[in-house]
Parts: C-alpha cells; sequence; structure tokens
C-alpha cells in the first residue's frame, strides 16, 4: 500500500483548466475558439469536449459490425456484365448493384443473371430511368420455379412509388442522400420516409425496408457522424410513430470516384471512406471507379481487396460501434442529430 502511495503521488492531478490552459499556450496567442469547426449552417463543435453526452430523447440503435462487400455494375453489355459479376462472385464478392438505363425482358434478365446463385448474395437494383413497370421483366425471371432467391436479399431503388415485385415478400424504398448534406436536406429524407411508413401503418401492411444510399464524403467525421445520426433519427421516427421498433433499415454506403487524384491518392482516398463507413455500421459498401477506367478489371480488384483487408484480416466486422465512449464523436452526432430532428418536427 506504501508503494501504491508513493506511485501516485508522482503523477500530479489534472483539471479541465489546465487542459485548456495548456491547449491556448500551444495555439501561441490564437484563441481555443478559432478552431471549432463550423458545419452545415453555422453549427458548430468545438475540438475537445470534457463529458460524454446524455442521450436526452434520443433512441441510440445497436450497433452493427458486419456489412456487405459490394460493387456496382452498369448494365449495356448483357453478357458481359454476367462475366464481370461471375468473375468478382469467384473473388469472394458479397453483394452486387446493378444500374440499368432500359428495361430488360425476361430473358435479358436471364443473360445477366445467368449462373448468379441469389439465395447466396445480395442484389441491389437501380434505374436510370425510373417508371412503373421497369421490373416487369425482373419479376417475370425470378418468378420461375428453377431461380431461387431470398426477399430480404434484394434491394430495389423505387423512390414513393409502390413497384414492389409481386414475388418480395418486403419492400424496399430508396432514399438516396450525402454524407456532406446539410441536416435540412436530411430532414427532408426523413419527413418522405415517414410518409411511406405513416401509409403502410394506416394500411396495417407489412413492414418495409427502407433502403437508403448514401455517397460518402471524404471527410472521416462526416461519414461517421451523418450515418449514425441517420440511425438515431431513423430510431426516434418509428418511436415518434409508434412502430415497431425493430422495422428494418439498409444502408448502401458508397465511396465515390473523386475526380484530380492520382491512382494512390484515390486508393487511400477509397480506403478512408471505407472504413468510416463500416465504423459507423453500415450493411452494402461499394467503391466507384472512375466512369470509363480502362482499367476497371484492375481496380475493381483493388476495391475489392480494400473491404476484404477490413472485414477479414482486420476484423472490422467484428467490433460494434468503435467511436462509442469517444465525446467527441459523441458530441458531434449529439448535436447534428438534434438539428435533424428538429428540421423534421418543422415538417411534420
Amino acid at each position: 500500500m506504501a508503494n501504491m502511495k508513493a506511485f501516485k503521488s508522482e503523477f500530479d492531478e489534472f483539471t479541465v483548466q489546465h487542459w485548456i490552459d495548456k491547449a491556448t499556450k500551444e495555439l501561441k496567442g490564437k484563441s481555443l475558439e478559432a478552431l471549432d469547426w463550423t458545419w452545415d449552417d453555422n453549427l458548430s463543435f468545438k475540438p475537445i469536449y470534457f463529458e460524454s453526452p446524455s442521450a436526452d430523447n434520443f433512441s441510440f440503435p445497436e450497433g452493427k459490425c458486419d456489412w456487405v462487400i459490394g460493387e456496382k455494375y452498369l448494365v449495356q453489355d448483357l453478357k458481359a456484365t454476367n462475366k464481370a459479376i461471375l468473375a468478382a462472385l469467384n473473388m469472394g464478392l458479397e453483394g452486387v448493384h446493378l444500374v440499368v438505363d432500359q428495361s430488360l425482358s425476361e430473358v435479358e434478365w436471364s443473360q445477366v443473371l445467368d449462373k448468379v446463385l441469389l439465395k447466396y448474395i445480395t442484389l441491389a437494383l437501380s434505374h436510370s430511368q425510373p417508371s412503373g413497370d421497369q421490373w416487369k421483366g425482373l419479376a417475370a425471371y425470378l418468378e420461375r420455379a428453377e431461380v431461387e432467391f431470398v426477399a430480404d436479399q434484394i434491394l430495389i431503388e423505387q423512390g414513393l412509388q409502390d413497384t414492389t415485385l409481386p414475388s418480395l415478400r418486403s419492400k424496399p424504398i430508396d432514399f438516396i442522400i450525402n454524407a456532406d448534406t446539410p441536416a435540412t436536406t436530411m430532414a427532408q429524407t426523413f419527413h418522405s420516409t415517414s410518409q411511406v411508413l405513416r401509409a403502410g401503418l394506416e394500411a396495417k401492411q407489412a413492414a418495409h425496408i427502407f433502403y437508403f444510399r448514401v455517397g460518402l464524403s471524404k471527410s472521416f467525421y462526416l461519414n461517421v457522424v451523418y450515418l449514425q445520426s441517420l440511425k438515431i433519427i431513423w430510431q426516434n421516427m418509428l418511436d415518434a410513430h409508434g412502430a415497431d421498433p425493430h422495422t428494418p433499415i439498409y444502408i448502401m454506403a458508397s465511396a465515390i470516384h473523386s475526380t484530380g487524384l492520382d491512382e494512390n491518392t484515390q486508393m487511400i482516398n477509397a480506403t478512408v471512406q471505407s472504413i468510416s463507413a463500416v465504423v459507423a455500421g453500415i450493411d452494402f459498401l461499394e467503391i466507384e471507379t472512375k466512369k470509363g477506367d480502362s482499367n476497371a478489371d484492375f481496380n475493381r480488384r483493388i476495391h475489392r481487396n480494400i473491404q476484404h483487408l477490413l472485414k477479414l484480416e482486420s476484423g472490422m466486422d467484428f467490433v460494434e460501434n468503435p467511436t462509442e465512449g469517444s465525446y467527441y464523436f459523441d458530441n458531434l452526432t449529439k448535436d447534428f442529430s438534434q438539428k435533424v430532428w428538429a428540421n423534421f418536427q418543422d415538417l411534420t
């Protein structure tokens, strides 16, 4: 015990004021407020926090650590797309995001998805020119007895129009947002989401799968805060509507290709974006390639390798919400969530 007291006496006790004074000294006359980070219509964040925020009226969701290693394909040459998908699946791809620019027939869908075992992967579908009948060919293809699939693993972009395939038990709703958009934009997205949720509850329909596509920004902090706030507001909205608190939300995050960067810097940027999305707890991750990339196959493999390194070698699918307890992330997330929720309430 005496040795322990002697050991403890070797260290000074520091107060909050001590750290403020130390930071001010390091700034060499510049005020500590000069480091405040202003984002989104004068929403300001301080560089130092000393207390973790209380939950207030927010319901913080449970963390999620697993995600699908995904890849996006623009469907033009049907056989070439199928060949590329099969090759990628053989090299560890878990999810396929298909973007089509025209309505495909049942035969054409059979060419695109030939030998693709849908029951083992996640299939996300987007249409560049959505209409009420763009998925009829796919519906016919899926209804064939020999095509096995899991309904909850097929996500269809359809906005607010109910164009759900009759063969699917779930009703995915797609909302596209970006991680560097302001709180007002996120509130507007949730206002649209709320209308769909309310209509489903009033009609006593089965729970929808609400499918959010999020374009990641270059900022690690913005991505984490935005994605975590999205899940917090979603949970709050369910509570406000008296909906089943387990109503699913599915988040697809896209690491956006940045113009003007050399290939090595682009890969570093994609890695940072991917880590931030995984840390925040997304469901599907894809890293976009440059349009017209003459070396697309190689870059796609590198992008899959980034995800393999994070998931299979770094174990980032085992740690749930690694930012929990970080005062900085806690405060940023709380402040942003409060602003989104306030804007959302103004719209309802």
